[in-house]
This record gives structure tokens, sequence and C-alpha cells, in this order.
């Protein structure tokens, strides 16, 4: 019996708040389609370094191209973690590079996949600002219940 009368009650202060379902798979759906958009410009690096995927695509991919993969993923990573800035950004990014290659092929190769990742980076943005005003709203309600409270005279 390791029970005894001296002992501190244990007891969890915390408390989580139960983030809405509709919020985190806007952003759980964002951070796929950035995986998958690194997945894809992976792919087309390797085989315009490898093979020749240049000539088939008209767009010439280098070791430089491994600098866009890694801001992607940092940005996807912060997404991840719910971050409004990466949101933005990873939009910002994605549509950067689609009007630089959509400009230097004069085509609009891949156009149904772009807007299905532009639709879920848009999501992923709202998402994420859904998220912080939540956040927000639940801080204020758990950190000050007395002013909730204020018109039912306690």
């Amino acid at each position: 019996m390791n029970n005894t009368p001296y002992q501190t009650p244990q007891s969890d202060l915390t408390i989580t708040p139960d983030i809405p379902a509709e919020i985190l798979k806007k952003i759980k759906g964002a951070c796929v389609a950035g995986i998958i958009s690194i997945i894809i410009t992976a792919i087309f690096v390797f085989a315009s370094i490898y093979g020749d995927a240049s000539s088939s695509t008209g767009l010439q991919f280098g070791w430089t191209s491994f600098i866009d993969i890694a801001i992607m993923i940092g940005l996807v990573y912060g997404v991840h973690k719910r971050s409004r800035i990466c949101a933005i950004l990873l939009l910002g990014f994605f549509i950067l590079n689609k009007v630089i290659m959509w400009s230097e092929t004069g085509e609009l190769n891949g156009s149904a996949l772009a807007l299905l990742m532009f639709w879920f980076f848009i999501q992923g943005v709202i998402g994420t600002f859904q998220y912080h005003t939540f956040m927000k709203n639940w801080n204020d309600i758990n950190n000050n219940p007395l002013e909730l409270n204020a018109n039912n005279n306690i």
C-alpha cells in the first residue's frame, strides 16, 4: 500500500479543446496536397537529371530545384503546425511555380491537377485562420470565465 494520507492528490489540470473536425480536415488536406506536390516535383527533378524528361515536358529541372522542394517541405510542415503564414506562403509559392511553369512551356499542362491542388491550398489557408479564431475564442472562454457569467450575477 503506497497510498498514504500525506500524499498530495493527483489531478489533471490541463484542459484541451476539441477542435472541430472540419477545421482539421482542411489543414490536413492542404498538407496532403503539399506532400503530393513535393513528390511530383521530385519525380520530375530526378527524371530530368537522370533521364530525358526535359525534352518531353519542355521544362529544365536541375539540382537547384531541390531548393524548391526544401521550401515546400518547410511550408508543408508549417501548415501541419497550423501556421497561417506558412499556409499563405505555400499557396503563393504554388501559384508562383505554376505561373513560371506555364509561362516557360506556353501550355497549361496539368491544369486540372493544379486547380485541385489550388483548392486544397485555399482550404488550408481558410482552415488555419479558422483554427486560430477557434483557439482565440476558446482561450477567451477558458481564461476569463467571470466575463461570460457577468450577466448571471455570480
